[in-house]
């Protein structure tokens, strides 16, 4: 949408009879099945890529059958480690404060900042920096409170 955006003359009237609203009725569906297409791309590739001959290793094992019970409680387990429930409700809240400053940003863009053609590529820009030094301090974060470590241990 950034992208698109950056198209337009006047990226505050994006009605769609207005000369802008019609860019971004071309440009959006175009976007979309490029986007598309390179996912099922990468869907595609994933599975043929994945190698699931593991279960033909041992095959005198004796697989029990199981309960939709007894699954839900294998799955409750890492639930029950206090520092996995920490770890879950982080990155909960963290993703919950991503998704509403990106609602936020492309409005406050386009009207408060008023941002016009080339513009919109300085958020970029700044966004992708910060995900990325986000992604380092998460990181370090992991490794100082053995968050991830206890995951581990806990589904074992």
């Amino acid at each position: 949408p950034l992208f698109v955006q950056s198209l337009l003359e006047d990226p505050e009237n994006v009605k769609w009879w207005e000369p802008s609203g019609k860019i971004i009725l071309f440009y959006i569906p175009i976007f979309g099945i490029i986007t598309a297409s390179f996912a099922v791309l990468a869907i595609i590739s994933t599975f043929f890529s994945v190698d699931e001959s593991f279960h033909k290793i041992n095959p005198d094992l004796e697989r029990k059958k199981t309960t939709i019970k007894k699954t839900f409680q294998q799955m409750i387990v890492p639930a029950r480690d206090k520092k996995f429930r920490k770890l879950m409700l982080v990155g909960f809240f963290t993703s919950i404060a991503g998704m509403i400053m990106g609602i936020l940003i492309f409005p406050m863009l386009t009207y408060v900042v008023k941002f016009r053609g080339n513009d919109f590529f300085i958020y970029i820009i700044v966004s992708l920096s910060c995900k990325f030094a986000w992604f380092a301090v998460w990181k370090l974060i992991l490794k100082k409170h053995a968050l991830v470590k206890s995951y581990i241990i806990c589904c074992r």
